[in-house]
């Protein structure tokens, strides 16, 4: 939107007011029917004084006229004037019986005495509204309290017409509520002194701002003073008081308002200047407070800068705001040429408000984010003109640390790790927000954990790297239980683990031995952590033949030979097969003869080639042993 506009000093110059943006709308009035424009029932009788009139409502539940008013007090009659009243009605609007006077809003508004009294200090009358708003007020909060009036002028000479200053707006806590006249409380809106209420031709705005204490919700308006003496009221007509006739004055009210001044509507500015000194006008109406200190619509600047300035108008409340810059200096500035991490981003902002923005990429924000390298050229429009600016970036790779798997015995001191890199940091994982100069090791128990590792150099990082860091201890070491071996049978004892050396009693070197005579066999076993030594008993005996071990089975399908195990050749009282792959890992046990192998492991068909077996049985003969074989399975397809 844009906004032609003048100086008031002389300036030679080419602007335009372009509102950037217009944020949060206006803040609700907390008056219900501020205008009295709903009511119940139409003041379309017009015979005084039986034309529609504001009654008390203890229960604030009867409104037989207009809509959520109520007289606060039980004598106390205000009017209610509308348009839908017939002509040559009392109550019609503009053609009311007090006055003529057009509705400063629709077609509706009240009417009611605010000094009716002799002059000479005796009889008192005044009337007032009241209202529940919409919400309680809130401790703290700064609030504006508004109203507009318009003096009646349709007396006759039978009276003392007066104007007076005291007219006023309370909120309370509680619901005011009285017989006559409400005297010496304390309104929160005053209007102001010797602002006498006099004009009858137009509308005149009483308002003002004040703090809440918090809870207040009920709205009264009216004349709170206890007596109207010099200064408060000055003589309208006759020329000269009359002591033996009334005082009174009759106004005309509407459009009421409670605004909560915590969450102004907002207006911003871009204004291009040719040259200081220079004026600039605030875009909203009403009463002004400028950030200069100023209090009127228009100020005179002297540089660049933001100016704002609050405006209380008409049930509303502004902060308007004119970013103020010279042609001749204004410059746009995406910053000098850069460099950032690659795989990370960077965020270009322009300096300055503008009106328009468009970047090489397609954005048309102020800022983008980037995550490539390359030049980049932004191009903005302002009342001002045009301006392009370019940035080249640059992306850093950073290559990442060398590592390797670290292998370190348990209980060893200081941990030494395979990393070459700078500014080396660990983390746990992938996402971890934890980083660590170096990892932490329970260096008492055995174990692996893999930890991810960066350099940082010119201040990137590099992707991490995994490294593994296991404790090891001293190496494990079984040779299997006490057994009875077969003369005419031999069979090795010992299993084969990767990474460890083993010496044995006899003075073989190998994981395996097949014992050439009964007794005790000492087997130790070797890594860089320790040794572990471990001992097996062996008894050999004669042995009935009562086992048949095959040396192939071929797990094709066809029903021949598919299967492996020991078949016996006689009753058995005991039955336990094992079988391991050429690594030393165990795939298939077995407790019962005629549940053998099919030449899988985990669901997977194994590859053909050569495996091993264990098979420990206890013949049900007279000679009840223990027996073990040993041996190599071949499985061919």
């Amino acid at each position: 939107m844009c906004m032609q506009t003048a100086f008031i000093f002389r300036l030679l110059f080419c602007m335009c007011l372009s509102f950037l943006y217009s944020c949060r709308a206006a803040a609700q009035n907390l008056v219900p029917n501020p205008s009295f424009e709903d009511y119940n029932g139409c003041p379309a009788n017009g015979l005084a004084p039986h034309y529609p009139q504001i009654v008390q409502s203890p229960a604030y539940s009867s409104f037989p006229a207009v809509k959520a008013w109520v007289s606060p007090t039980i004598n106390g009659s205000p009017d209610y004037y509308n348009g839908c009243a017939p002509m040559n009605a009392f109550t019609n609007v503009p053609n009311a019986i007090f006055g003529y006077q057009q509705a400063r809003t629709g077609q509706a508004y009240m009417g009611m005495y605010i000094c009716y009294q002799y002059s000479n200090g005796g009889s008192d009358y005044r009337e007032y509204i009241g209202c529940k708003l919409k919400n309680p007020l809130i401790a703290g909060n700064k609030y504006l309290v508004s109203f507009h009036i318009s003096s009646s002028s349709g007396f006759s000479s039978g009276y003392n017409y007066v104007a007076t200053d005291q007219l006023g707006v309370k909120l309370s806590k509680s619901k005011i509520d009285s017989p006559k006249n409400i005297r010496g409380i304390n309104p929160q809106l005053i209007n102001p002194t010797g602002n006498y209420l006099i004009d009858s031709i137009n509308w005149m705005l009483v308002a003002g701002t004040f703090v809440a204490t918090g809870g207040e919700e009920w709205l009264t308006i009216g004349n709170f003073t206890y007596s109207l003496p010099p200064p408060t009221r000055i003589l309208v007509y006759p020329a000269v008081e009359d002591p033996s006739k009334m005082l009174m004055q009759y106004v005309y009210i509407d459009d009421v308002c409670v605004l909560d001044l915590s969450h102004p509507a907002q207006r911003y500015t871009m204004l291009c200047v040719a040259a200081f000194p220079a004026t600039i006008k605030a875009l909203s109406q009403g009463t002004y407070k400028w950030n200069t200190g100023d209090t009127t619509d228009t100020i005179t600047i002297q540089a660049n800068g933001k100016y704002w300035c609050e405006v209380i108008g008409d049930c509303s409340y502004n902060v308007d705001t004119i970013v103020v810059t010279n042609r001749e200096n204004y410059q746009l500035n995406i910053g000098p040429d850069t460099s950032f991490c690659s795989g990370k981003s960077i965020v270009i902002t322009a300096n300055g408000l503008f009106d328009t923005y468009h970047w090489s990429t397609g954005a048309t924000t102020p800022t983008i984010t980037l995550t490539k390298a390359g030049e980049y050229i932004l191009t903005v429009t302002n009342s001002c003109g045009q301006y392009s600016d370019s940035i080249n970036l640059k992306a850093i790779d950073v290559f990442p640390p060398e590592g390797s798997d670290t292998a370190i015995c348990i209980n060893t001191y200081p941990l030494w790790t395979n990393v070459k890199g700078t500014d080396v940091r660990w983390y746990a994982d992938h996402d971890s927000a934890i980083s660590y100069a170096h990892p932490p090791i329970n260096m008492t128990i055995p174990g692996k954990r893999t930890f991810y590792v960066t350099q940082t150099l010119t201040g990137c990082e590099s992707r991490g790297v995994p490294v593994t860091i296991e404790v090891k201890g001293a190496p494990e070491n079984h040779t299997g239980n006490d057994t009875t071996l077969c003369r005419d049978n031999p069979a090795q004892i010992g299993t084969q683990i990767a990474g460890i050396t083993y010496t044995w009693n006899t003075g073989e070197t190998g994981c395996c031995i097949i014992p050439a005579k009964q007794g005790m066999y000492i087997r130790e076993a070797h890594n860089e952590c320790g040794t572990t030594p471990d001992s097996i008993t062996i008894d050999i005996q004669e042995c009935e033949d009562c086992m048949f071990v095959p040396t192939a089975f071929s797990p094709n399908g066809d029903g021949l030979n598919d299967l492996f195990g020991g078949i016996p050749k006689c009753p058995l009282m005991h039955y336990y097969l094992q079988v391991f792959n050429r690594w030393g890992e165990r795939i298939f046990v077995s407790g019962a003869p005629e549940k053998k192998w099919d030449g899988t492991y985990k669901n997977i068909s194994a590859e053909v080639g050569v495996f091993h077996y264990s098979l420990e049985y206890i013949a049900n003969t007279s000679v009840q042993r223990k027996l073990l074989l040993k041996g190599d399975i071949t499985l061919i397809k």
